[in-house]
């Protein structure tokens, strides 16, 4: 039997980390003395040592350690799973770090202030879904252009979308612009965006839900003017398909 110091000089792991894994069940002293607490350990526990060490130093949780060196029969393959993780997350880590990059550079440039006219709209309301569907919303829009242009009502540029809440979940408001003189059509939900000053940020059309681009774009938004409070739940987003980005906007105010 070996003490509690030496196993731990040979092993290289400290006392207070062999107690630790004693207390989370990863590596079990072969004897607790009842009345002193006094741990020791067999000889051959020393590659269970090894191999946690090894993980650990990997960066792997206790609870997949405690099952590599509990189920050495799937001991490779858990090792390839934790393996592909890391990678992923690696990988989604390099992302976020060039998508800070390009906002840090051009963060300043892209956030503006304008002030706009008041706006007509024709609206769809579309539930969101888990994940989200992207192809819902477009085909949403769509089937409500083709209803306006049937009925001659041309929108005036690139649709915009918001987000809004109904109960528990949430709604896209899909916004096709119309002209000022744009009849009212049945069955078609209408408004008009009031006259305006809002901040606004334009980003590359991202290539992926999640995309951090997107996230920091929203960050610069909501700080570039503390004083004015910019109100979220103003927040819209308008894709330019033909130049592939996308433009974000938060209302400071509104006038008459």
């Amino acid at each position: 039997m070996i003490s509690i110091s030496v196993f731990a000089r040979l092993t290289g792991l400290s006392a207070k980390a062999l107690r630790h894994y004693h207390d989370r069940g990863v590596l079990v002293p072969a004897r607790v003395d009842p009345d002193t607490g006094y741990r020791t350990y067999e000889l051959a526990q020393v590659a269970d040592a090894a191999r946690i060490s090894v993980l650990r130093r990997a960066g792997m949780p206790l609870e997949l350690v405690r099952a590599v060196i509990d189920e050495p029969d799937r001991a490779e393959a858990l090792v390839e799973e934790f393996r592909d993780a890391t990678r992923r997350r690696r990988e989604a880590e390099d992302r976020a770090l060039d998508g800070l990059t390009r906002m840090l550079d051009e963060a300043v440039v892209l956030v503006g202030e304008r002030r706009m006219p008041a706006q007509p709209f024709a609206a769809v309301s579309v539930p969101v879904t888990d994940p989200p569907d992207d192809r819902l919303v477009d085909r949403s829009g769509r089937e409500l252009h083709d209803t306006l242009t049937a009925a001659g009502v041309v929108p005036t540029g690139p649709f915009w979308t918001t987000l809004a809440p109904d109960g528990d979940a949430l709604r896209v408001l899909l916004h096709w612009p119309l002209p000022a003189d744009a009849p009212l059509l049945a069955d078609v939900r209408s408004g008009a965006l009031p006259a305006r000053t809002e901040v606004f940020i334009e980003i590359p059309l991202p290539e992926r839900n999640g995309d951090e681009s997107v996230e920091l774009a929203l960050a610069a938004l909501l700080a570039t003017d503390p004083d004015r409070r910019p109100d979220p739940r103003t927040l819209r987003q308008t894709v330019f398909t033909d130049t592939a980005r996308v433009e974000f906007a938060i209302v400071l105010g509104t006038s008459a």
